[in-house]
Order: structure tokens, then C-alpha cells, then sequence
């Protein structure tokens, strides 16, 4: 039997984040999954957080597995094919690792609208600011949703 690919989804460190993020990133990883086939799903979670966690993806179309133990994250870093992460710190960690990824992240009107006079980047992905180009495919507000999906 083939192993299938392994997919690292990061859906953020913070409750309203987590929250946010599940209905796109449960759908990214329904389409992937639907091009690709078989495919294990990964998603590392602080332990304060992990029944937030397995309650965002319980209603995913794959079975995702929940890991807290920092042994465990790390072996499914070194096996992952591919990451689908929110934005932040998370874009970091997984370029230090080599991991291809896709990052989405939404916040609400008003978050956005004072980040949008605020904030005066090209990206808003940290990998892609260190490297100085668009490494990384970013999703962010209105291109986040389950219809814009980078898989898609």
C-alpha cells in the first residue's frame, strides 16, 4: 500500500483564528483531496487549544488527525509534502523546513480596513517579507474563502 501525501494545515494559534479559518481550510483541503486522492491530514495544535481544534475539523471532508506533542509535529514536518498555514509565524517555521505552503488569513471589516490604512507592505506573509518576493501564495480577506480556495 502507498502512503499517501501528508498535508500540515495550521489554522492559527488563537481561538477567533482557529474559528475563522476552519470552513475555508476544511473546503482547501476537500478540494485537494478530491484532485489528489488519498491524503493524510495533519494538523498540529497547542495543547490548550487541541478540542478547539478537533472541533473545527470535525465537519472536514477528511479525516484530520490532531497532534499536541511536539515529537509528533515534528515527524509530520519531516514527512509533509505540503502545508496550507494561516499567516503569521507559522510561514516561518515551515520555510525553515523546506515545506511548500499556501497562507490565508481573514480578520473582520474592521481589522482589515484599519490594517489597510495601517499597514503599507507588498505581503503580509512573513516568509515572503524576509525573501523579498512572492514565494509564498497568500489568500487573504475576500480572496479567503471556501469558493477562492487555493486549491480550487
Amino acid at each position: 500500500n502507498a502512503v499517501p501525501p501528508l498535508l500540515l494545515v495550521m489554522p492559527g494559534s488563537r481561538t477567533g483564528e482557529i474559528r475563522r479559518m476552519a470552513a475555508v481550510f476544511g473546503a482547501t483541503v476537500g478540494a485537494v483531496a478530491k484532485r489528489a486522492g488519498a491524503l493524510e491530514v495533519v494538523v498540529p495544535a497547542v495543547p490548550r487549544l487541541a478540542d478547539t481544534v478537533r472541533a473545527a475539523v470535525a465537519a472536514w471532508p477528511v479525516k484530520a488527525r490532531v497532534v499536541t506533542d511536539q515529537a509528533e509535529k515534528l515527524a509530520a514536518f519531516r514527512t509533509a509534502r505540503a502545508a496550507l498555514t494561516k499567516s503569521g509565524t507559522s510561514t516561518l517555521e515551515l520555510a525553515l523546513a523546506g515545506i511548500p505552503m499556501v497562507a490565508a488569513y481573514k480578520v473582520s471589516l474592521l481589522e482589515a480596513g484599519v490594517a489597510k490604512l495601517l499597514i503599507r507592505v507588498p505581503s503580509v506573509i512573513l516568509a515572503n517579507l524576509v525573501l523579498g518576493e512572492a514565494a509564498v501564495p497568500e489568500f487573504l480577506q475576500f480572496d479567503c474563502t471556501p469558493e477562492r480556495s487555493p486549491a480550487r
